[in-house]
């Protein structure tokens, strides 16, 4: 095993009450971390030296926020928070609250934290000193995929999905209220399939959603579960455009039938990239667009590949973190100068890994993060 990844493991038992997070001065007590893992999401804090974390406890039901510190023996140490879906001081649950854990800090140390309720609705948690949360409903329906990112005026953004109408929702917030409008309204799909069967799909818009905000643009990925296609929109709030990147209605050469679970879009230099998955296939896949058409690659044609997929920028060409869904491993492609993917195992020998993978750079390292369904804890390694 990677001697990093072991002083990682060994390092989440470790509390610290040296609290030096903007905001977050007055000492106190950290919280048990609990399970600690699942949809996990990784940031900073504003000065780029701390770790920062959000998680379901599947165990509890609720929602945790930590913040680590590296240690000189290349772990971390970690103070943790409790958020929402806790009994309070009047022993009343609020509720399961956490899944799809989606956290963000802006410049001036503010953390925005989006989350779902298990009986429907968007939640956001608005950190302004540790360890004080304020949690408010967003959105009374939808909170499936939350993926939360900030404008240009630090204005938390949030795409996410209405399971029950298959829709995709964005909801943001601006003068200190909530606002939602369905960016993508799902349809059912009346068809046939390969052997001219009949087909009924109910509508399914809005699944794996990742927003991307940059040079003023939004930006939402998501697989039309319905019509098995990945979908891209682009534009703001009442101006959104559509797209069908990949999938059976596709114009792109080498589209497949059925795609674009778990995508990531980033965009390097006006280049929109999106890493995703290959339903049918089970396969991991790779859009680019840097003018009207789109490329699209098989990266990984290795089978049960492509779940959990993290797209980001490494040594000056792409890379992607995903998951082994056969052997439960973690996965790393990097493009090379002569267009091939170098395929390499980052971790899994110890455990079942790779799921809610999770990518950060802190300190000149990239840190790679996923939840250990085996050990019941985070997984954590420095790329070399």
């Amino acid at each position: 095993m990677n001697r990093l990844l072991v002083l990682a493991l060994l390092g989440m038992a470790a509390c610290s009450n040296d609290y030096t997070f903007p905001g977050g001065e007055v000492e106190f007590e950290s919280a048990d971390p609990g399970d600690v893992g699942t949809w996990l999401s990784l940031d900073t804090s504003p000065d780029g030296l701390e770790m920062t974390m959000a998680y379901y406890d599947r165990v509890q039901g609720a929602l945790m926020y930590a913040v680590g510190t590296s240690t000189a023996s290349g772990g971390w140490t970690w103070t943790y928070e409790k958020v929402d879906g806790w009994a309070g001081s009047n022993g009343l649950d609020p509720g399961d609250r956490g899944k799809y854990a989606s956290q963000r800090t802006a410049p001036d140390g503010t953390v925005w934290l989006a989350y779902a309720d298990a009986n429907g609705g968007l939640w956001v948690g608005h950190r302004t000193g540790g360890p004080v949360w304020v949690v408010e409903q967003a959105d009374s329906v939808g909170g499936a995929w939350a993926s939360l990112a900030l404008d240009a005026a630090g204005n938390p953004v949030i795409a996410h999905q209405d399971p029950t109408k298959g829709t995709l929702r964005v909801t943001r917030r601006s003068d200190n209220a909530w606002t939602t409008e369905e960016a993508f309204l799902g349809q059912l799909f009346n068809g046939t399939d390969a052997d001219g069967n009949p087909v009924l799909r109910p509508a399914a818009a809005g699944q794996f959603a990742d927003l991307e905000i940059s040079d003023g643009g939004e930006r939402v990925a998501f697989y039309d579960g319905a019509w098995q296609e990945l979908v891209l929109i682009e534009g703001g709030e009442g101006a959104w455009q559509s797209s069908v990147v990949d999938g059976a209605s596709a114009t792109a050469a080498g589209h497949v039938e059925n795609a674009g679970a778990w995508p990531q879009v980033v965009v390097v230099g006006g280049e929109v990239r999106i890493a995703y998955q290959d339903v049918g296939t089970q396969n991991l896949r790779y859009a680019t667009r840097s003018g009207t058409d789109w490329k699209l690659e098989t990266v990984d044609p290795t089978a049960w590949r492509g779940a959990d997929t993290v797209l980001f920028e490494r040594n000056g060409q792409p890379a992607i973190v995903y998951q082994d869904g056969y052997d439960t491993n973690q996965i790393l492609a990097e493009k090379q100068a002569n267009g091939s993917w170098k395929i390499t195992k980052l971790a899994g020998d110890e455990g079942a890994v790779g799921f809610h993978n999770e990518v950060v750079a802190i300190g000149g390292k990239t840190w790679v993060g996923s939840y250990d369904f085996t050990h019941h804890g985070l997984v954590l390694l420095a790329l070399e």
